[in-house]
């Protein structure tokens, strides 16, 4: 019988900085195919542990993403342009997940 998932998330077991840079890099290239998407992870790692809204907000700035990140809100249905990883490129935090993968009476806490 399990008793208790652990998810490591922000980096507690596992350094997950590159990775989420690739990820953000992924959502940009989906916005702009015309970026290079090394460039665009280089950009991600540069601005450090910043939390995700204000790197989604820093990027959509440096990168001049608004007007793309606008008609792909609109193509998904989002409440705002600002971009949400999850919708636009593969799901990097199991926040919004747990909740649907958590059984009753299972234990569960996110940091």
């Amino acid at each position: 019988m399990i008793r208790a998932v652990l998810f490591d998330l922000e980096g507690t077991l596992l350094q997950t900085e590159a990775l989420e840079a690739l990820t953000f890099a992924y959502a940009v290239t989906e916005l702009r195919p015309d970026l290079d998407e090394t460039e665009v992870a280089r950009s991600c790692m540069a601005l450090g542990d910043r939390p995700r809204p204000e790197v989604a907000d820093e990027l959509l700035r440096r990168f001049d993403l608004e007007r793309a990140a606008r008609e792909r809100a609109r193509e998904i249905g989002a409440w705002t342009p600002r971009l949400r990883w999850g919708a636009l490129g593969p799901r990097h935090s199991a926040e919004p997940q747990l909740p649907a993968q958590r059984r009753p009476g299972t234990p569960a806490a996110l940091r």
